[in-house]
């Protein structure tokens, strides 16, 4: 599980693994997007741009700033992640992680 202490910015990364016959092995140019929910469901941020990392361009890298107001109560919060791959835009998730 993921933990994350209020009051931080930091980073969960999140791989993705692509089996289709012709599989995508670059993420930089398909809009990668993440948001996140609260413990009730309800939207913390939307649609927010992922960084691709450096080395593995299939791993996204996305910041969850903690300070901000939609992070103030203790409780597993989810993180979705998307991108768009032609006509596709798979929706991928969700990440649980713990704001305490």
């Amino acid at each position: 599980m993921i933990s994350l202490v209020r009051g931080t910015k930091e980073e969960i990364l999140v791989t993705v693994v692509d089996n289709a016959e012709a599989p995508i092995t670059d993420l930089t140019s398909l809009t990668p997007r993440y948001s996140t929910k609260n413990p009730t469901g309800g939207a913390v941020s939307t649609d927010l741009t992922a960084m691709i990392d450096g080395t593995n361009k299939m791993m996204m890298k996305c910041l969850i700033d903690t300070t901000l107001g939609g992070y103030s109560a203790d409780g597993y919060y989810t993180l979705t992640v998307k991108f768009t791959s032609g006509s596709l835009v798979p929706v991928l998730g969700p990440v649980k992680f713990l704001v305490a």
